[in-house]
């Protein structure tokens, strides 16, 4: 649906991490949501999303990094492996035309 919209996301990136605004039609029609985030920790943000016209938190969730700027894992990376598990889809890019041509399943790798 938002392909057909031709939904955009508007990113500004600030201290407290990405604010993240909406709009349709390639820019023209503002969405009534925006996303603020506020930074709790060096790799810890907390996103909402809120109604642009009430004000109202619709949502609101915790967002952890679990790779650095420098490629690192942070304290986060082997939690999400807990949660996750260490199984992980692959599709490189010279295969996703192939795979998707004759519908195979991506292949699964560990991490």
């Amino acid at each position: 649906l938002a392909a057909l919209l031709f939904v955009r996301s508007h990113v500004v990136v600030d201290s407290d991490g990405p604010q993240v605004r909406w709009s349709a039609f390639r820019g023209l029609l503002p969405l009534p949501v925006k996303s603020p985030s506020k930074r709790l920790g060096e790799h810890e943000v907390n996103r909402k999303i809120v109604s642009s016209r009430s004000g109202k938190v619709l949502a609101s969730y915790s967002a952890f990094r679990v790779i650095d700027a420098s490629g690192r894992e942070t304290e986060h990376f082997k939690a999400m492996l807990k949660k996750i598990g260490d199984v992980v889809l692959i599709r490189p890019l010279a295969a996703i035309q192939s795979a998707q041509a004759d519908n195979r399943a991506p292949a699964k790798a560990k991490l």
